[in-house]
Order: structure tokens, then sequence, then C-alpha cells
């Protein structure tokens, strides 16, 4: 009769010792940096919107526009962010255009270990908004309607 063995061999423990701690770690960098995706498209999103927005409000002064844009940005921004703090909003108007920034550090993972804490990533999004008139487009779209039917009028005869 043939014995058996009383040990096993110690290899798959050995493997599982390599394995399972870099599987681990590939993951939770791939949601942190998912994270890192996320915050950046509601930056972008969250910029270009109260740009949009602003240049609607043609009746609006400088300073009223202004601080309704700054407002949509402040209320889009809100609690949208997973991981980043301390956001900053800043709105140029101009004549024709709008512009909004949004700035904000997303900290990196174990960034509190570091003496000096600088350990972060940017998120940040500038968008332009053009203002425009829609009574000067009526106008045009107006005006240029009556051109085609002069030439459509000269090309029959």
């Amino acid at each position: 009769m043939k014995k058996r063995k009383k040990y096993f061999d110690g290899y798959l423990t050995v493997e599982a010792v390599f394995i399972i701690p870099s599987a681990v770690t590939i993951i939770v960098i791939l949601m942190y940096w998912g994270f890192f995706c996320y915050d950046k498209c509601v930056s972008v999103q969250s910029a270009y919107l109260a740009a949009l927005r602003g240049s609607n409000e043609w009746n609006m002064s400088g300073k009223d526009t202004e601080a309704f844009v700054k407002k949509n940005m402040d209320e889009a921004i809100k609690k949208r962010f997973l991981y980043t703090k301390n956001s900053e909003t800043q709105v140029r108007i101009g004549f024709s255009d709008i512009e909004t920034k949004i700035e904000g550090k997303m900290n990196i993972l174990f960034s509190k270990l570091r003496e000096d804490n600088t350990a972060y990533w940017e998120i940040g999004s500038t968008q332009k908004a053009y203002r425009l008139k829609p009574s000067s487009y009526i106008r045009r779209y107006r005006y240029s309607k009556g051109q085609a039917s002069v030439l459509t009028g000269i090309a029959s005869e």
C-alpha cells in the first residue's frame, strides 16, 4: 500500500503572496484614477454649462451676470466632486463672450504620509461661451431670406 504525503508544497502560497496584493493595488489605483477622471469631467461640464447659461442673459448688467454665472458654477460643483477639495471658480465677462474657470486639487493616496503634504493632482477647466444677441441673428436671417428670394426671382427670369 502506498503512503500518502502528510505535507503539501508551498508554491501556491508563495504565488498568492505576490499576486493578490498586486491585484488589489492595481484595482485601487484604477478606481482612484476613475475618481480623478470623473472629477475632471465634472469640472469641464460645470464650467461650460455656467458659461452657456450666462451667455443667454443679455438683459443683466455685467456684475449681475457675473454673480449669476458664479452661482450656477457653485451649485453645479457643490456636491458632485468626489475627492477634489477647495475648488476655486473664476468668471470673466467680456462684451462678446463669457469665460469660466474651475480649479481644484485632488489629494493623491497616502499624501498625508509626506511631511510637506504637496502630493496632489490638479483638476481644472477653462471654458468659453460666446454671447450672441438673438435679434441681430433674426435680422440677418430675414435679410438673407429676402436676398435669396430676390436671387431666385432673377434665376427664374
